[in-house]
């Protein structure tokens, strides 16, 4: 059934069950701009010939003229509906909570219409627990890449995130260049993140080795370092001290490396006030502050220093690191070769 099909069937029986002195066909057309013709089919084939009809209760008014023994159609646009309706509405047909979370799941990868965007947002309230639904919102559905671009690791992405959406901790075989082999870890998964920077997908999750029994630190996994994953059936409970947005705000890169305290200032140039507070808008940081001279000064914690610096080159000389000294002086090394490239 096309898609422009359902969203009308829905309206209509939206409408009706709002409405308990029942409508018309007449007057259905009306309030969504359906012609009074395709209205009346669609009535007649949900109450009469459609397995619609066992779990809404659709009849026209029995008190008019027209005789209606529930096999014959009704054609007076005139004629009210009525579709009787329980205070807490049942589905038409009964989902487990494994599947109910698959749909939610083919929801988010492929996002319906805004017309049909309630039902998500439906499935999404009763599937995912409170403290997970706003992060679920603020999820970037979109992921551009060139033409061709195979992304790294994502073979295990569908397994993690239904794990994260069930909260089931999962087993996995990782590598990384820091251990001497590689380690088996078992964890809970609190997010995935695709990095533009590299274009890759990443893991983040607090290690569990019992109940309650969880090291209170989040780590970073790229999925294509995973050698073998399994999604166990144990579930855990969303930490309540974690927000995946709170653990990017200030991240610019994926990396695990120490948090370094930073002061840089901006100069008003080329729009970059602008894009400045913008990003640091988007972050969730606190905001530069004028300085008498006209530019932008901020100070605060960042993580990922190369891909700072990388951020700060791309201002050119509209910024200028203050702090830390290291990372001022390593600015102004690579602003200085390029120079003497070009």
């Amino acid at each position: 059934m096309h898609d422009e099909v359902i969203f009308r069937l829905m309206r209509i029986m939206q409408l009706l069950e709002g409405y308990p002195e029942g409508l018309s066909a007449e007057q259905l057309s009306k309030i969504t701009g359906y012609s009074e013709i395709i209205i009346l089919e669609d009535l007649n084939w949900v109450a009469m010939q459609s397995e619609y009809a066992q779990h809404y209760s659709l009849f026209p008014d029995p008190n008019l003229e027209e005789a209606y023994e529930g096999d014959c159609e009704v054609h007076d646009p005139k004629i009210k509906w009525f579709l009787m309706s329980r205070k807490n509405s049942t589905p038409g047909i009964s989902l487990t909570a494994a599947e109910s979370a698959g749909l939610l799941w083919a929801l988010e990868e492929n996002p319906p219409s805004e017309e049909l965007r309630w039902l998500r947002e439906c499935l999404r309230s009763r599937v995912l627990p409170h403290a997970g639904q706003n992060s679920v919102r603020e999820f970037s559905s979109t992921i551009k890449v060139k033409s061709g671009v195979k992304l790294a690791g994502a073979q295990y992405l569908s397994q993690l995130r239904l794990a994260v959406i069930q909260e089931r901790l999962v087993q996995m075989l990782y590598y990384a260049k820091n251990y001497s082999e590689d380690r088996e870890v078992r964890l809970m998964p609190l997010g995935l993140v695709f990095y533009n920077g590299t274009g890759s997908w990443y893991l983040i999750g607090r290690e569990f080795s019992g109940k309650d029994n969880h090291v209170n630190r989040e780590l970073v996994f790229h999925l294509e370092r995973i050698k073998s994953l399994v999604v166990l059936g144990e579930c855990f409970t969303y930490p309540i001290d974690f927000s995946l947005k709170d653990f990017l705000r200030c991240r610019w890169g994926m990396d695990m490396s120490p948090p370094v305290q930073v002061k840089v200032k901006f100069y008003d140039r080329a729009s970059v006030h602008e894009k400045v507070r913008s990003e640091l808008k988007r972050r969730g940081l606190t905001p530069p502050q004028k300085q008498l001279d006209g530019s932008l000064l901020w100070e605060g914690e960042i993580r990922g220093k190369n891909n700072f610096t990388k951020w700060i080159l791309s201002f050119g000389s509209a910024a200028e690191i203050i702090e830390p000294g290291e990372m001022r002086r390593r600015v102004i090394s690579i602003a200085r070769t390029i120079y003497e490239r070009l």
